[in-house]
């Protein structure tokens, strides 16, 4: 058997093989004694800290690692130590994706408890109530002239009223304006010519007067009346006509001309204009009238009463302005023409008028769906053929007959 310090010897790598003479004679036979302590420690020593523990090991026959289980680590390079460490890394993020996919997405549950708050109830703004009743005041302030059989309108902080009769009963062709804070009156200007019993609106911030009626001739022609006062021919209308009433939309970019007549028959013609100068028929009456009363309310057009062979007439229609359909409702409790509807307090109301008995100083308050009329005021005097004005949260009926051409001025607001 040979010598095993010589057969490790041969074993171990050339780099690392300690010098044979320490383990063979001179002439390169093994020496069968082993090296001292010192010549190993020596060569051990000289070798790098690596190899020493390698040669260590090899020379233990392995024994060393498994007695010193964790100097493997010490052992490593750094390099080596780097990956190891990557790896972990990368396992436990895979662990982690692992778990997090095919654990529960729902939250913990948290502990509920009984609520001891009482519950509340939602509440919302009342809806605004519409006005039941008015009161009809006349005011100590006269008009400047009486007038009756024509229209007002506002512009800017002044109402203008053009033409109309006199209390001769004779048409003119002055222009009044009325300040509806003081009722102060003045004659601003002049019209081209007389007219009385045409409709006056308001449209673009001027004043449009439309249609009307001189000694026997009625007019087709509409007329604008700027802020200065200034009067410019503006269009036409279908046909000559007086007698008609009118009404402004909802959001006062039109307004609806009425019925009216030609001098020998009523019509029932309702036309819309949004400029004064062209106007294009939307409906037809069930019942022609002339000197009918209106108002608009949301998507309605209400026409009440007028008159048929000078006769008053108790009709109540009623135009869906969104489908041009007309429907008769509940009629008057009256005949009535000559009267002024209007809107106040979001419900409609209307004064006076004429009756086959004579003037009327009541005032209606109607309802929109049914077409009754309720009595819930009166004026102070029988009132027909007033120009009506209304103004915010409140109407003026100015002028008109009261048995005589009359000058009153009344304030009629909402409530009692």
């Amino acid at each position: 058997m040979g010598d095993p310090e010589l057969e490790e010897w041969k074993r171990m790598p050339s780099a690392r093989r300690p010098s044979r003479s320490r383990i063979s004679g001179r002439g390169g036979a093994p020496r069968s004694v082993r090296p001292t302590a010192g010549s190993g420690l020596r060569s051990q020593l000289n070798q790098p800290r690596s190899d020493r523990y390698s040669s260590a090991q090899r020379f233990s026959g392995g024994h060393q690692r498994s007695r010193s289980g964790g100097q493997f680590w010490t052992s490593w390079s750094r390099t080596r130590k780097l990956r190891f460490l990557r790896f972990i890394g990368i396992l436990v993020v895979l662990l982690l994706l692992v778990w997090q996919c095919t654990g529960s997405d729902d939250p913990p549950p948290t502990p509920t408890t009984q609520s001891t708050t009482p519950p509340t109830t939602p509440t919302t703004e009342p809806a605004p109530v519409a006005a039941q009743t008015v009161t009809a005041t006349e005011t100590p302030q006269k008009l400047l002239k009486p007038r009756y059989e024509t229209g007002a309108a506002l512009v800017g902080s002044q109402l203008v009223i053009p033409g109309g009769l006199t209390e001769e009963r004779k048409s003119t062709d002055s222009i009044l304006a009325l300040d509806p804070t003081t009722f102060v009156s003045e004659i601003v200007g002049t019209m081209p010519g007389k007219r009385y019993d045409g409709v006056v609106v308001t449209l673009g911030g001027n004043v449009v007067l439309i249609g009307g009626l001189a000694g026997t001739t009625r007019f087709d022609e509409s007329w604008v009346i700027g802020p200065d006062y200034k009067v410019t021919p503006s269009g036409k209308l279908p046909s000559p006509r007086s007698g008609m009433s009118a009404s402004a939309s909802a959001d006062g970019a039109s307004a609806y001309i009425i019925g009216g007549t030609d001098g020998t028959n009523p019509l029932a013609e309702v036309l819309s204009t949004s400029d004064g100068a062209t106007f294009t028929q939307i409906a037809t009456l069930a019942q022609p009238t002339e000197h009918p009363a209106s108002v608009v309310l949301g998507t309605s057009l209400f026409v009440f009463g007028g008159e048929q062979a000078n006769v008053p007439i108790a009709a109540v229609q009623r135009v869906d302005l969104t489908t041009n359909a007309v429907v008769e409702l509940a009629p008057l409790p009256v005949p009535l023409s000559h009267a002024s509807a209007f809107l106040l307090g979001g419900s409609i109301f209307i004064a006076g008028g004429r009756t086959t008995n004579g003037r009327s100083q009541d005032i209606y308050r109607v309802d929109p769906i049914t077409g009754a009329a309720t009595p819930v005021a009166t004026l102070s005097k029988k009132l027909s053929d007033a120009v009506l004005a209304v103004t915010p949260n409140r109407v003026l009926l100015i002028g008109g007959l009261d048995g005589a051409p009359s000058s009153a001025i009344y304030e009629i607001v909402a409530g009692p």
